[in-house]
């Protein structure tokens, strides 16, 4: 999904730690509307310790954020899940528009 944060748009994936650890995530690959790579995200189970610090994260869950753009911005992200022989495990395709902050 994506989320606004002041003026900045990111996009959040929640994942388990039971189901990185299972099926063997390795990174989250973040296409753009034209399937090009947009970024890569690496992802580890051992990322528990870190995400337990972060806002809105229960225990067993972890939450990657990758930074878009400043509002406004809108756009359709595909995050392929894969691991570490590169396999594609799921894939969702997100699309979202954050415009401007409007003063009524």
């Amino acid at each position: 999904m994506a989320r606004v944060e002041a003026d900045d748009v990111r996009l959040e994936v929640p994942l388990s730690v039971e189901t990185v650890r299972g099926q063997g995530i390795d990174r989250l690959s973040v296409f753009d509307a034209n399937g090009k790579l947009a970024f890569e995200i690496p992802v580890s189970a051992a990322d528990e310790d870190v995400m337990a610090n972060k806002a809105g994260v229960g225990e067993g869950q972890l939450l990657y954020e990758q930074h878009l753009g400043c509002r406004p911005y809108h756009g359709v992200y595909t995050v392929v899940a894969t691991d570490e022989d590169g396999e594609r495990l799921d894939f969702v395709t997100v699309e979202f528009n954050c415009s401007p902050d409007v003063d009524e």
